[in-house]
């Protein structure tokens, strides 16, 4: 169930403790102050009857605290008691509402008074003591631990921005605007705190009653704006003061409780500029996993006519293709060598996932006996992997496996198929689109480093020479984006 703690810089002490392991402080029955807030208002007195009210204003609020502490004996007792008088002391503290979800609301605190007791009655000085502290709060509101916030950015040419519940708006490429869906989850108007990314110039916030809030500056690329509206500041990133480029009669409006609509804008923006330069997020141990060059290819038999090796298709989408004569017997053994990964990227008892996109055209389609091994053709790397049945139509595949390596063999390692048995009228052809060897049980899809759309998010890059070295997928980031963002903390008058 909820409940209080008292906290500072640099103590916590739990107001429920004594009901969760028997010693310690408890808040008992009795605390008054968490409800309603005592108000002033304001009425004028006209020569007519009665009075007309003008408005009203919520005063500090003061909090009777009943504490029972307990301890194991009296030392433990007096260090107890040393803790709150060194609490109380130290200036303001917070005191909090903790909510069952680990949430909590707060408020600033000083003491103002209480805290002693009469002996024999509310404590003999040996494991307890009851007494009652008052705190002052000078805020009449409870703040939530939660921050909400919106977001808005430029996405694309001729585009507002739209990143959470926004209404997209077709604007000037130069130019970020949208309307904002504002939810308090409070019962109190909410300050908000907003952060502009440049560059922009001229930053406008317009609440949903038409106050208007608005900046006349310039922001560079890598100059940030901070506007809390609560303490009417105005800094950048480095804290210097930007208030004075403020238009006339700044409107730092509120959040209202419930679910409103704001409109943000800030003109001359960026879209920014996406960088490679995020963690690594996957790596494409296959050095030619494409097939845009010969590297690698090779074919051998054991019996019956040579198979060839080479690449079909055109530039750019080019696939490995192996080729078996028609008539060349039933019975051969075939198998067939595609581009090669580094044996020292493959260490024994580690995962890795295989990803191959293949078909055969011609001959008897079934399953296809795959296994990734050194040149030399054993130690084999991975047991024999059986695909599902593949037809003339293009199949993705998809193996995690753990290698066993010996670690004798240091040679390259590439990927063998066992053909399926020849056509006697027609040639018949194995293609391999792709093939990718991951660490770990990959689930994302296949890439190298020339792939630009295989995973939203990604930047993909060769470590060495494209096509002839591993591709790796890093996190993408955008440098140079325009944006703003809007957050606020809900605020509520009673705690209950």
């Amino acid at each position: 169930m909820p409940h209080l703690v008292l906290t500072n810089r640099t103590d916590t002490i739990n107001l429920d403790d004594v009901a969760n392991f028997g010693t310690g402080a408890q808040a008992t029955a009795g605390a008054t102050g968490l409800g309603f807030p005592e108000v002033s208002a304001q009425w004028i007195e006209g020569a007519g009857d009665g009075a007309t009210y003008r408005g009203s204003r919520l005063r500090s609020r003061n909090i009777d605290l009943p504490l029972h502490l307990v301890a194991a004996d009296r030392p433990r007792l007096q260090e107890l008691v040393a803790r709150l008088e060194m609490m109380l002391a130290s200036g303001e503290c917070t005191l909090r509402w903790v909510q069952d979800d680990g949430t909590y609301w707060s408020t600033s605190v000083a003491w103002q008074g209480g805290g002693g007791w009469r002996y024999g009655t509310d404590t003999t000085g040996e494991r307890d003591l009851s007494t009652v502290i008052t705190l002052r709060a000078g805020s009449p509101y409870w703040t939530y631990s939660v921050s909400s916030s919106e977001k808005i950015q430029n996405s694309s040419s001729g585009r507002g921005l739209l990143n959470g519940p926004l209404t997209r708006m077709r604007v000037a490429a130069s130019q970020a605007i949208g309307e904002i869906r504002l939810t308090n989850p409070g019962t109190a108007p909410a300050y908000p705190v907003w952060t502009v990314q440049g560059p922009g110039t001229n930053f406008v916030a317009r609440s949903p009653s038409g106050a208007t809030l608005r900046w006349a500056g310039t922001l560079t690329a890598d100059e940030k704006l901070i506007i809390d509206c609560r303490t009417a500041t105005v800094t950048d990133g480095t804290g210097a003061n930007r208030y004075g480029q403020l238009a006339p009669a700044p409107k730092f409006w509120p959040v209202p409780p419930g679910t409103s609509v704001a409109v943000a804008s800030l003109e001359n923006t960026s879209t920014g500029a996406l960088t490679a330069t995020g963690p690594a997020l996957a790596t494409n141990l296959v050095t030619n996993p494409n097939h845009e060059n010969t590297a690698g290819l090779a074919a051998s038999v054991s019996t019956g006519a040579q198979i060839t090796a080479g690449l079909a298709g055109t530039t750019g989408a080019q696939y490995a293709r192996w080729t078996t004569p028609a008539n060349s017997g039933t019975a051969s053994y075939r198998v067939a060598r595609s581009t090669a990964l580094s044996r020292a990227d493959i260490v024994a008892d580690q995962t890795y996932t295989l990803l191959i996109r293949l078909r055969q055209i011609g001959g008897s389609a079934g399953t296809l006996p795959i296994r990734i091994a050194p040149a030399t053709g054993a130690p084999w790397v991975m047991a024999n992997i059986n695909t599902p049945s593949i037809g003339d139509a293009w199949t993705k595949f998809r193996h995690t496996f753990t290698a066993a390596v010996d670690g004798s063999d240091n040679s390259d390692i590439g990927l063998y198929i066992t053909l399926p048995n020849p056509s006697p009228t027609v040639d018949s052809h194995l293609d391999i689109d792709y093939w990718a060897v991951m660490p770990g049980a990959y689930t994302g899809d296949y890439f190298d480093g020339t792939t630009t759309d295989s995973e939203a998010g990604g930047v993909y890059g060769w470590t060495g020479t494209a096509n002839a070295s591993t591709s790796i997928r890093r996190a993408a980031l955008v440098t140079g984006r325009s944006s703003i963002t809007c957050t606020w903390q809900p605020r509520k008058r009673v705690i209950i």
